[in-house]
């Protein structure tokens, strides 16, 4: 085995390859987008110090952000997309926040390396570590108000209020030993398939032309007969859309329809890419959540075991205690160091639950590829496939 460095390296590059082939499958077109993407993120956090651009910008696959851009390929090549930028500067704040969370997790979990270099709690300490956490949320909001969308905003905002109530979830849950997977699924769901979710819903905002409101099915939102839709787990209910806005739109979502027409209208565009983005983010975590436990070090970038080190309880522990009484009796604050821990990881996996659980990941995947409706353009349908199977490639 190698140095936690040269582990963290090999993984990087590992996961790098699909995304680049996926960039480079998308045409110059999304490819400039990204570059765009990547000289905006530098110049935003080297204008607040050099230090905080170094910790945003090393390594990371940059999937949220994308997931905005490919969204955003509902426009066809014979619609010129107006306000480039604004979709330039919602990628970007999706980057933000999820550096924003990787630094208070590191402050959380006491870690010492990301992406193979020294995390900021491990070089200045807590109270920076945090206070940069802080600026990375509070500059993600910023970049995005200049788009001047409230619907924009409140998709963020959303996604910022799951994350932080997923992140107390999953603090009230450690080291217990009666979580149920509804109450997992319900974390996965609030920590990671919310900035999923939000990174295509900003994509198809920018694309129809923001403030109009987008109505799923309300067997997805809890919409009544009146279609109204009401307050969610975490969300609030959509600003009424003035008159002027709605006519002001008008014209640009007569442009976008014919792309995405065929009985999916405009406005349902965010609700349909938001269901597939949230169902890989769930698919993303499960793999990930699984990789803990099997490794191997070369592609996790970390010591087998190390959330139940922790005291996180993830799917895999979940299965693992139905079917193995000692596990069930097991108190994770027993455990003492990366050793034990590789025990525990070795009986988990000898339940063969590690199967069972990468096998619901995928096909989680496989139902958000199919269920992708026939109507969006063979374009977008092809890159959101691509991005679904780069999330299983993480497991081979």
């Amino acid at each position: 085995m190698g140095t936690t460095d040269e582990i963290a390296s090999e993984r990087s590059e590992r996961e790098t390859e699909a995304v680049e082939s996926l960039l480079h499958h998308g045409g110059p077109r999304l490819e400039s987008r990204m570059l765009q993407t990547e000289a905006h993120l530098l110049q935003a956090t080297t204008e607040v110090g050099a230090s905080l651009a170094g910790y945003v910008t090393a390594g990371g696959k940059r999937v949220r952000p994308m997931l905005v851009l490919v969204a955003a390929e509902a426009a066809p090549d014979t619609v010129e997309l107006e306000r480039e930028q604004d979709l330039i500067r919602a990628a970007v704040s999706v980057e933000l926040m999820h550096s924003a969370t990787l630094a208070h997790d590191d402050v959380l979990d006491g870690a010492r390396l990301r992406r193979g270099n020294p995390t900021v709690v491990a070089v200045a300490g807590r109270k920076a570590a945090i206070a940069t956490g802080d600026l990375l949320f509070a500059r993600a909001f910023a970049e995005l108000s200049r788009n001047r969308d409230s619907a924009q905003l409140r998709a963020l905002s959303d996604a910022s209020l799951a994350l932080a109530v997923g992140e107390l979830l999953q603090r009230e849950d450690l080291f217990s030993q009666d979580v149920s997977m509804d109450r997992y699924l319900q974390r996965c769901e609030l920590k990671t398939a919310a900035l999923f979710e939000v990174a295509c819903r900003l994509g198809a905002l920018v694309v129809t032309g923001g403030d109009l409101p987008i109505q799923a099915p309300a067997s997805e939102t809890g919409a009544d007969d009146s279609g109204e839709r009401s307050v969610g787990s975490w969300g609030h209910a959509p600003a009424p859309v003035s008159a002027a806005v709605a006519n002001g739109r008008a014209a640009r979502l007569q442009s976008i329809a014919p792309v995405v027409g065929g009985g999916l209208s405009a406005h349902r565009l965010g609700d349909v890419l938001g269901l597939f983005a949230r169902r890989i983010g769930l698919a993303f975590q499960l793999i990930d959540d699984v990789l803990d436990v099997a490794g191997p070090a070369d592609q996790t970038g970390k010591w087998r075991g190390t959330d139940l080190l922790d005291g996180t309880v993830t799917l895999p522990l979940i299965l693992a205690r139905q079917c193995d009484p000692e596990l069930a009796a097991l108190d994770l604050r027993e455990l003492r160091g990366p050793r034990q821990a590789a025990v525990v990881c070795e009986r988990i996996a000898a339940t063969g639950v590690l199967t069972e659980a990468r096998d619901w990941a995928l096909q989680i995947v496989a139902q958000a590829k199919q269920e992708l409706p026939s109507a969006l353009p063979a374009r977008l349908a092809e890159l959101l496939n691509m991005v679904a199977d780069a999330v299983v490639e993480r497991y081979r």
